[in-house]
């Protein structure tokens, strides 16, 4: 996402990873011919992160993040940009649904974004 300002240095990134989302976090990856071609990090209730590789997107490894992550709790939630379109009518297709917007001044990247969230049908 070009617009989206970049914060930390790739060994932020990887401190990040390294000390909370891995070790705390429910995390999937896909991998095409020893590559990695998308994640999904799951923390309770929360898709913290879903990332799909360029060349590998529009193939279902987002779906079937989404499927396993329904499959084990009745009610996810997740923040998506507002200028993300494709990740919203992603989300969307999905059952997800808008809950609350923001201005974006409480986000790290300080850029508007959208809560959404899906339940499991009772």
């Amino acid at each position: 996402m070009p617009w989206l300002p970049v914060l930390h240095a790739i060994e932020g990134d990887r401190k990040l990873f390294d000390t909370r989302v891995l070790p705390q976090d429910d995390v999937v990856v896909a991998e095409t011919d020893g590559v990695i071609a998308g994640f999904m990090a799951r923390h309770g209730d929360w898709i913290e992160h879903l990332y799909i590789a360029p060349a590998h997107q529009r193939q279902g490894l987002g779906a079937a993040f989404i499927a396993r992550a329904k499959a084990q709790v009745p009610y996810l939630q997740l923040w998506v940009f507002a200028r993300n379109h494709a990740a919203q009518t992603f989300y969307a297709a999905h059952g997800f649904e808008e809950v609350e917007r923001t201005d974006g001044q409480n986000n790290e990247e300080k850029t508007p974004d959208i809560r959404m969230e899906w339940r499991a049908l009772s």
